[in-house]
């Protein structure tokens, strides 16, 4: 079975060198470790040949693009078998490769999707030396357009989903929507908006709790430098002003993009996909956006707060909405909190959260290591579930109950 892992990069050598590791440790063969390198000026290039590894293929696009460009760019070189993204951040499991084989063999499905590792580097800008590792090992059989709906519905996340960043699916999907389309990624938040696209193609897919890749946050992470705190809006050195700055294609103005808001680039990848994918027949929810992009914006500072909520009031009264931001402003008026501590121990959902400074982990690769030895060998579940929306209420109601009863 062939299998193609994606890793797009630019100019982040420092972090691509540990996940490749990740990668060339896997004990599988037909394998090809495609890294699409958005023009780097770094040593990027160098670090890609010193692994002397056969299955690693290097690209580059030529002249600098957008992150979805290049993400677009790598998927064409992708002709068979079952791809996934990482980030240059990010990495894989020890004997992943293997393991989500064995699952495809067994189920004959065209895409399997799963629960990350969190894991943040000791130079994340916010709450480094942290990491979050699923402990159940459960496997649902899951309908796309259920979890469609309750994804759209917020009763569960996007990464429920086969996101590209949580998945490995068959490259024919992507094909398939690419013909239909004209191409496959249509936001400037490609991982998001494969999670609803690759549903619109697929009948079910298997998910599994037990996770097969880490989710690598860094300095580098564009998701994580949206949400730092007093951030300059015209930094062209940060990442997520540049990432902003470069996007190249159509926005969707039902929901606009926000400064310093990872929301709102989540529904503009929603409402893409919609358009794109379900023919706007996707029921989308914009009080929902709204009361998530208020609460959101409530922890920015003043000129990042102030600025959304005018969009937000903008929006509002386009739609006939004209009290949903005053009271939304009175619900969640700027109240500028700074998070770094994060809580350590075994919580209801059965995840691990550790502190990692004292565990001689220092990158993506230290942390693979160690949450595959925490979690041994991959045995799959004798019980298959099927996937259940009253099951999602009941989960989230003992989650509350435990809280409150804590």
């Amino acid at each position: 079975m062939k299998f193609t892992v994606i890793i797009p990069t630019r100019e982040r050598a420092d972090t691509l060198y540990h996940s490749l590791r990740t990668c060339v440790g896997q004990n599988y063969d037909n394998l090809t470790i495609l890294v699409s390198d958005n023009c780097s000026a770094d040593n990027t290039r160098e670090i890609v040949d010193s692994f002397k590894d056969s299955r690693i293929q290097y690209i580059n696009t030529g002249s600098r693009v957008s992150m979805t460009s290049n993400w677009e760019f790598a998927l064409g070189h992708v002709k068979e078998g079952y791809f996934t993204f990482i980030g240059d951040d990010d990495g894989l499991l020890p004997e992943a490769l293997d393991d989500v084989r064995k699952l495809i063999a067994s189920f004959g499905t065209a895409a399997i999707s799963w629960l990350k590792v969190d894991y943040r580097w000791p130079c994340h800008p916010i709450a480094p030396d942290y990491m979050r590792i699923p402990l159940n090992n459960i496997l649902t059989r899951t309908n796309a357009r259920k979890v469609v709906y309750a994804i759209t519905k917020g009763m569960c996340g996007y990464d429920r989903s086969p996101c590209v960043y949580n998945s490995f699916v068959d490259v024919k999907l992507a094909h398939h929507l690419k013909n239909r389309t004209g191409r496959f990624f249509y936001s400037m938040t490609p991982d998001v908006y494969s999670s609803l696209a690759y549903c619109s193609v697929l009948d079910s897919f298997y998910y599994s709790t037990r996770p097969f890749s880490v989710n690598g946050g860094s300095r580098h992470s564009n998701g994580v430098n949206s949400g730092v705190l007093g951030i300059n809006q015209n930094d062209q050195t940060n990442p997520a002003v540049r990432f902003l700055a470069e996007i190249d294609m159509e926005t969707n103005e039902e929901f606009p993009l926000v400064f310093g808001s990872m929301y709102s680039a989540v529904f503009e990848a929603f409402a893409q996909a919609n358009r794109y994918c379900f023919g706007n027949r996707l029921p989308l929810n914009r009080y929902y956006w709204f009361y998530l992009l208020a609460k959101e914006l409530s922890g920015k500072p003043p000129e990042i707060y102030n600025e959304g909520m005018s969009m937000l009031k903008l929006k509002a009264s386009s739609y006939g909405h004209k009290l949903m931001t005053t009271f939304l402003e009175h619900a969640y008026p700027r109240a500028l909190v700074v998070r770094n501590d994060v809580s350590t121990g075994l919580d209801e959902r059965a995840l691990l959260h550790l502190d990692t400074s004292g565990l001689n982990i220092n990158n993506v690769y230290d942390a693979s290591v160690f949450a595959g030895n925490l979690l041994g060998g991959y045995k799959r579940p004798l019980r298959i579930r099927n996937f259940s929306i009253s099951g999602l209420f009941v989960s989230f109601f003992k989650r509350r109950l435990n809280r409150l009863t804590a």
